[in-house]
């Protein structure tokens, strides 16, 4: 007898968009050439590929959404709108030119980034006030369920310290589900800012992150309920959305938990492309590997850094897994073990920059949040966003907002 949940061996065929894995030859880090992209004097704290590799968006300390072409790293665009200080920014995985922000404004916008208009905003979410911050945004990726056209928000409260997920449909916010139904660029539209479902819970649990599984019909929380373990909430919200709309409260009773991180709060969780993989960040400086088929249990962990786990990201094949901290350098390993590729330093000096097997003084400072190339080894670093309560050395004027490292 298997001591899973229920219906774990449902999600498990759920999970995965295909059976395959991918074989071949491990790969060996040979050379990194590193560009870099935006001011020395501004910060990033969010980065996101468009769907064809072409665009990187990021933050900007600037209030301005940045998007930068891959080859010379030059502004494609700088995007004014919102009125606050910008959390993050997201692609849609298969519309090249739909862009998704949020900020410290209350606000999430959708952007036309092909647009040539002075106002490239598409459609406006308002959260529920003002103080209100969308602390995580994340597209459903699936294109066997038809879903990829789901967003959802984790918004945070700041009056009420609650965090509420909320599950929005693209057409339904002025955005179309299509290029043909954003051909033109428009003044910001609140149309139907109501979201299909939202899962609301109370001060005493906090969620970090929020995707979509890669089969697009369950979501999975990173929770931590104070004092406690952080853990991964899982639960399919398809059938969630169907229950009766009074019923706001007892989804939870109905999630599937996994305890992660014993050392306190998971910040950061991706799916590898495949399905294959889950990799979880944490406040006790670990990445956990969790074997998404053999019912999710995590079976290799990654211990090299020291400080807690901010972003971790897979490569578009599935076969690398990155993680960043506050520390200097890229941790890059193997995705199936965790054993080490190589850590890409980010220092500004010529002789810091590139691949080396250990932690310097030299390496140029982490990275807020990272991303792999969905068509090659490239690696994107937001730079530089350090706020006080967390950071006691910033990285100073000597960085600038984001680093393409291109791994050979």
């Amino acid at each position: 007898d298997h001591p899973c949940h229920p219906y774990l061996y449902h999600l498990m065929s759920l999970f995965s968009q295909d059976n395959r894995m991918m074989r071949g030859p491990r790969y060996q880090l040979q050379d990194v050439t590193l560009q870099d992209c935006g001011a020395p004097r501004q910060t990033s704290g969010s980065v996101s590929w468009n769907s064809s590799g072409s665009w990187l968006a990021s933050t900007s300390s600037d209030r301005l959404v940045k998007v930068w072409s891959l080859e010379g790293g030059k502004e494609v665009a700088a995007i004014p709108g919102h009125a606050g200080e910008l959390v993050r920014v997201r692609f849609h995985p298969t519309e090249p030119t739909l862009l998704c922000s949020s900020a410290q404004d209350g606000t999430v916008r959708l952007w036309d980034v092909r647009s040539n208009s002075s106002s490239r905003c598409i459609a406006k979410i308002d959260l529920s006030s003002p103080q209100s911050t969308a602390t995580s945004i994340s597209w459903s990726r699936s294109t066997i369920t038809g879903s990829n056209n789901q967003l959802c928000v984790v918004e945070g409260d700041a009056s009420s310290g609650c965090n509420t997920i909320h599950i929005y449909d693209l057409a339904k916010l002025g955005g179309g589900g299509s290029r043909q139904g954003r051909g033109r660029s428009t003044a910001a539209s609140s149309i139907s800012t109501k979201p299909l479902k939202s899962f609301p819970l109370d001060a005493s649990s906090s969620v970090h992150e929020c995707h979509f599984s890669p089969s697009g019909t369950h979501l999975v929380a990173a929770v931590v309920d104070h004092g406690k373990m952080g853990e991964l909430w899982i639960w399919p919200w398809e059938a969630e959305a169907a229950a009766a709309k009074d019923d706001s409260s007892s989804w939870k009773e109905r999630c599937w938990r996994v305890e992660g991180h014993a050392g306190g709060a998971i910040y950061t969780h991706a799916f590898s492309p495949n399905g294959k993989r889950l990799a979880t960040g944490g406040n006790d400086a670990l990445v956990g590997l969790w074997d998404v088929p053999a019912s999710l249990v995590c079976t290799n962990v990654m211990d090299r850094r020291t400080k807690f786990i901010r972003s971790v990201a897979f490569s578009h094949d599935s076969q690398l897994v990155a993680c960043s901290t506050e520390e200097s350098g890229i941790d890059v390993a193997h995705a199936d073990n965790g054993s080490l590729v190589g850590i890409v330093s980010l220092g500004s000096k010529s002789s810091a920059r590139g691949i080396t097997n250990n932690n310097s003084n030299e390496m140029g400072g982490g990275a807020d949040e990272i991303a792999f190339h969905p068509r090659a080894y490239i690696l994107a670093c937001a730079r530089g966003h350090h706020p006080p309560s967390h950071h006691s050395q910033p990285q100073g004027p000597g960085f600038t907002q984001v680093t393409i490292a291109k791994l050979k």
